[in-house]
Parts: structure tokens; sequence; C-alpha cells
């Protein structure tokens, strides 16, 4: 029997008899608000609001406030974790979205920005206010 793939390296590698790699995605993201909470724009009532809005819009099989047993939102300080518990996953730009969202609930959207500042954390940072003044001259 011969498999049909449809990368030729893919089948080059499994003719070789070489494993086949998936990426693995982290196990668990996080999004860091240190700039915001020591600028004191954002306050501990603020990050636990964001924890609360986290456990109840993150969707798991399509439904909201399904993520008991899936997935765990954590803070600490100053940083929000989701972790991901028994193998599920969950994509970043999914995180990314839901602080967008958070954000602009809050009418914060236009002075944050999300900026990845590793492979599992977001950041949120000021937008640059003098660099918007000078394209617009």
């Amino acid at each position: 029997d011969s498999l049909f793939f449809s990368n030729p390296l893919t089948q080059l590698n499994m003719a070789r008899g070489a494993a086949v790699k998936k990426s693995e995605r982290p196990s668990s993201f996080s999004v860091d608000f240190h700039i915001p909470v020591n600028d004191q724009v954002l306050k501990n009532d603020n990050l636990d609001e964001f924890t609360q809005f986290l456990q109840q819009n993150i969707k798991f099989k399509g439904k909201r406030n399904n993520i008991k047993g899936v997935y765990d939102v954590v803070r600490s300080g100053a940083n929000v974790t989701v972790k991901t518990i028994n193998g599920s996953s969950i994509s970043k730009k999914y995180i990314k979205f839901l602080v967008k969202k958070f954000l602009n609930k809050n009418d914060m959207r236009e002075l944050f920005r999300i900026v990845s500042s590793k492979k599992d954390t977001y950041e949120l940072r000021y937008f640059r206010i003098d660099q918007a003044e000078e394209e617009s001259e």
C-alpha cells in the first residue's frame, strides 16, 4: 500500500522511515499588563475583571463559559495566563482577539496596542503618538 501525501518532501521522509513532526503549540499563553499597571492606568480591579472576562468569553466547542477542566485562567501580579489542561489547544490569535475585545469594551483600545513580546506572551504597549502625528502632516 502506498500512502498519498500532497507534499513530496513528506513522501520522501516517510519513504526513509523518518517521523513527521507536528509543530507543537505552547501549553499556556500570557498577557503582560506591567506597563499600564505601573503607570496606574489599569488597576487590580481591571485585571480581575479581565480574568473574569476571559473565563466567561473563551469558547470551547462553540460555547462560552465552558472552560472548566479544559483551560485555566490565572492572574499573578500584572500577568494573566491561560493554561491548557488535558492536551487541549488554544490559538494565540484568539487570546489577542479577546484582549482587543476587552479593551474595546472598556474604551481603552485607542490607548494600547497588543504586541507579541515572546512566543507565548503578549504585552500591552502605548501607541506612539509622536509617530502618528508625523505621518498625518
